[in-house]
């Protein structure tokens, strides 16, 4: 649609056409799947095992949609952390629930 510039960055002009976007139910799913697609893809190259089990998949996906594929990685890798795990809590929840 012209949205982007050269390097990718949406153009100031076409941000609030964008945005809008959120609100069409289509869009919102494709992107959500994108986005776990994109995740799991990430998963199988660090070596995460996916499995042909469609619940596999979804526990994937959710997991990465609510860490980062990164955070998600370690975790599934190695664990996270005692300070790591408050501070990711801490962004979901705030602090004083957290506590």
């Amino acid at each position: 649609n012209g949205w982007l510039n050269g390097r990718g960055q949406i153009k100031g002009e076409h941000r609030a056409e964008l945005l809008r976007l959120r609100l069409d139910a289509r869009c919102s799913i494709e992107a959500a799947a994108d986005y776990a697609k994109a995740n799991v893809q990430q998963f199988q190259r660090a070596g995460i095992k996916i499995g042909e089990d469609p619940s596999r998949f979804a526990q994937l996906a959710y997991l990465g949609h609510h860490l980062g594929a990164g955070d998600a990685i370690d975790f599934l890798t190695s664990g996270v952390g005692a300070d790591r795990a408050r501070k990711l809590l801490c962004a979901q929840i705030g602090t004083k629930e957290a506590s």
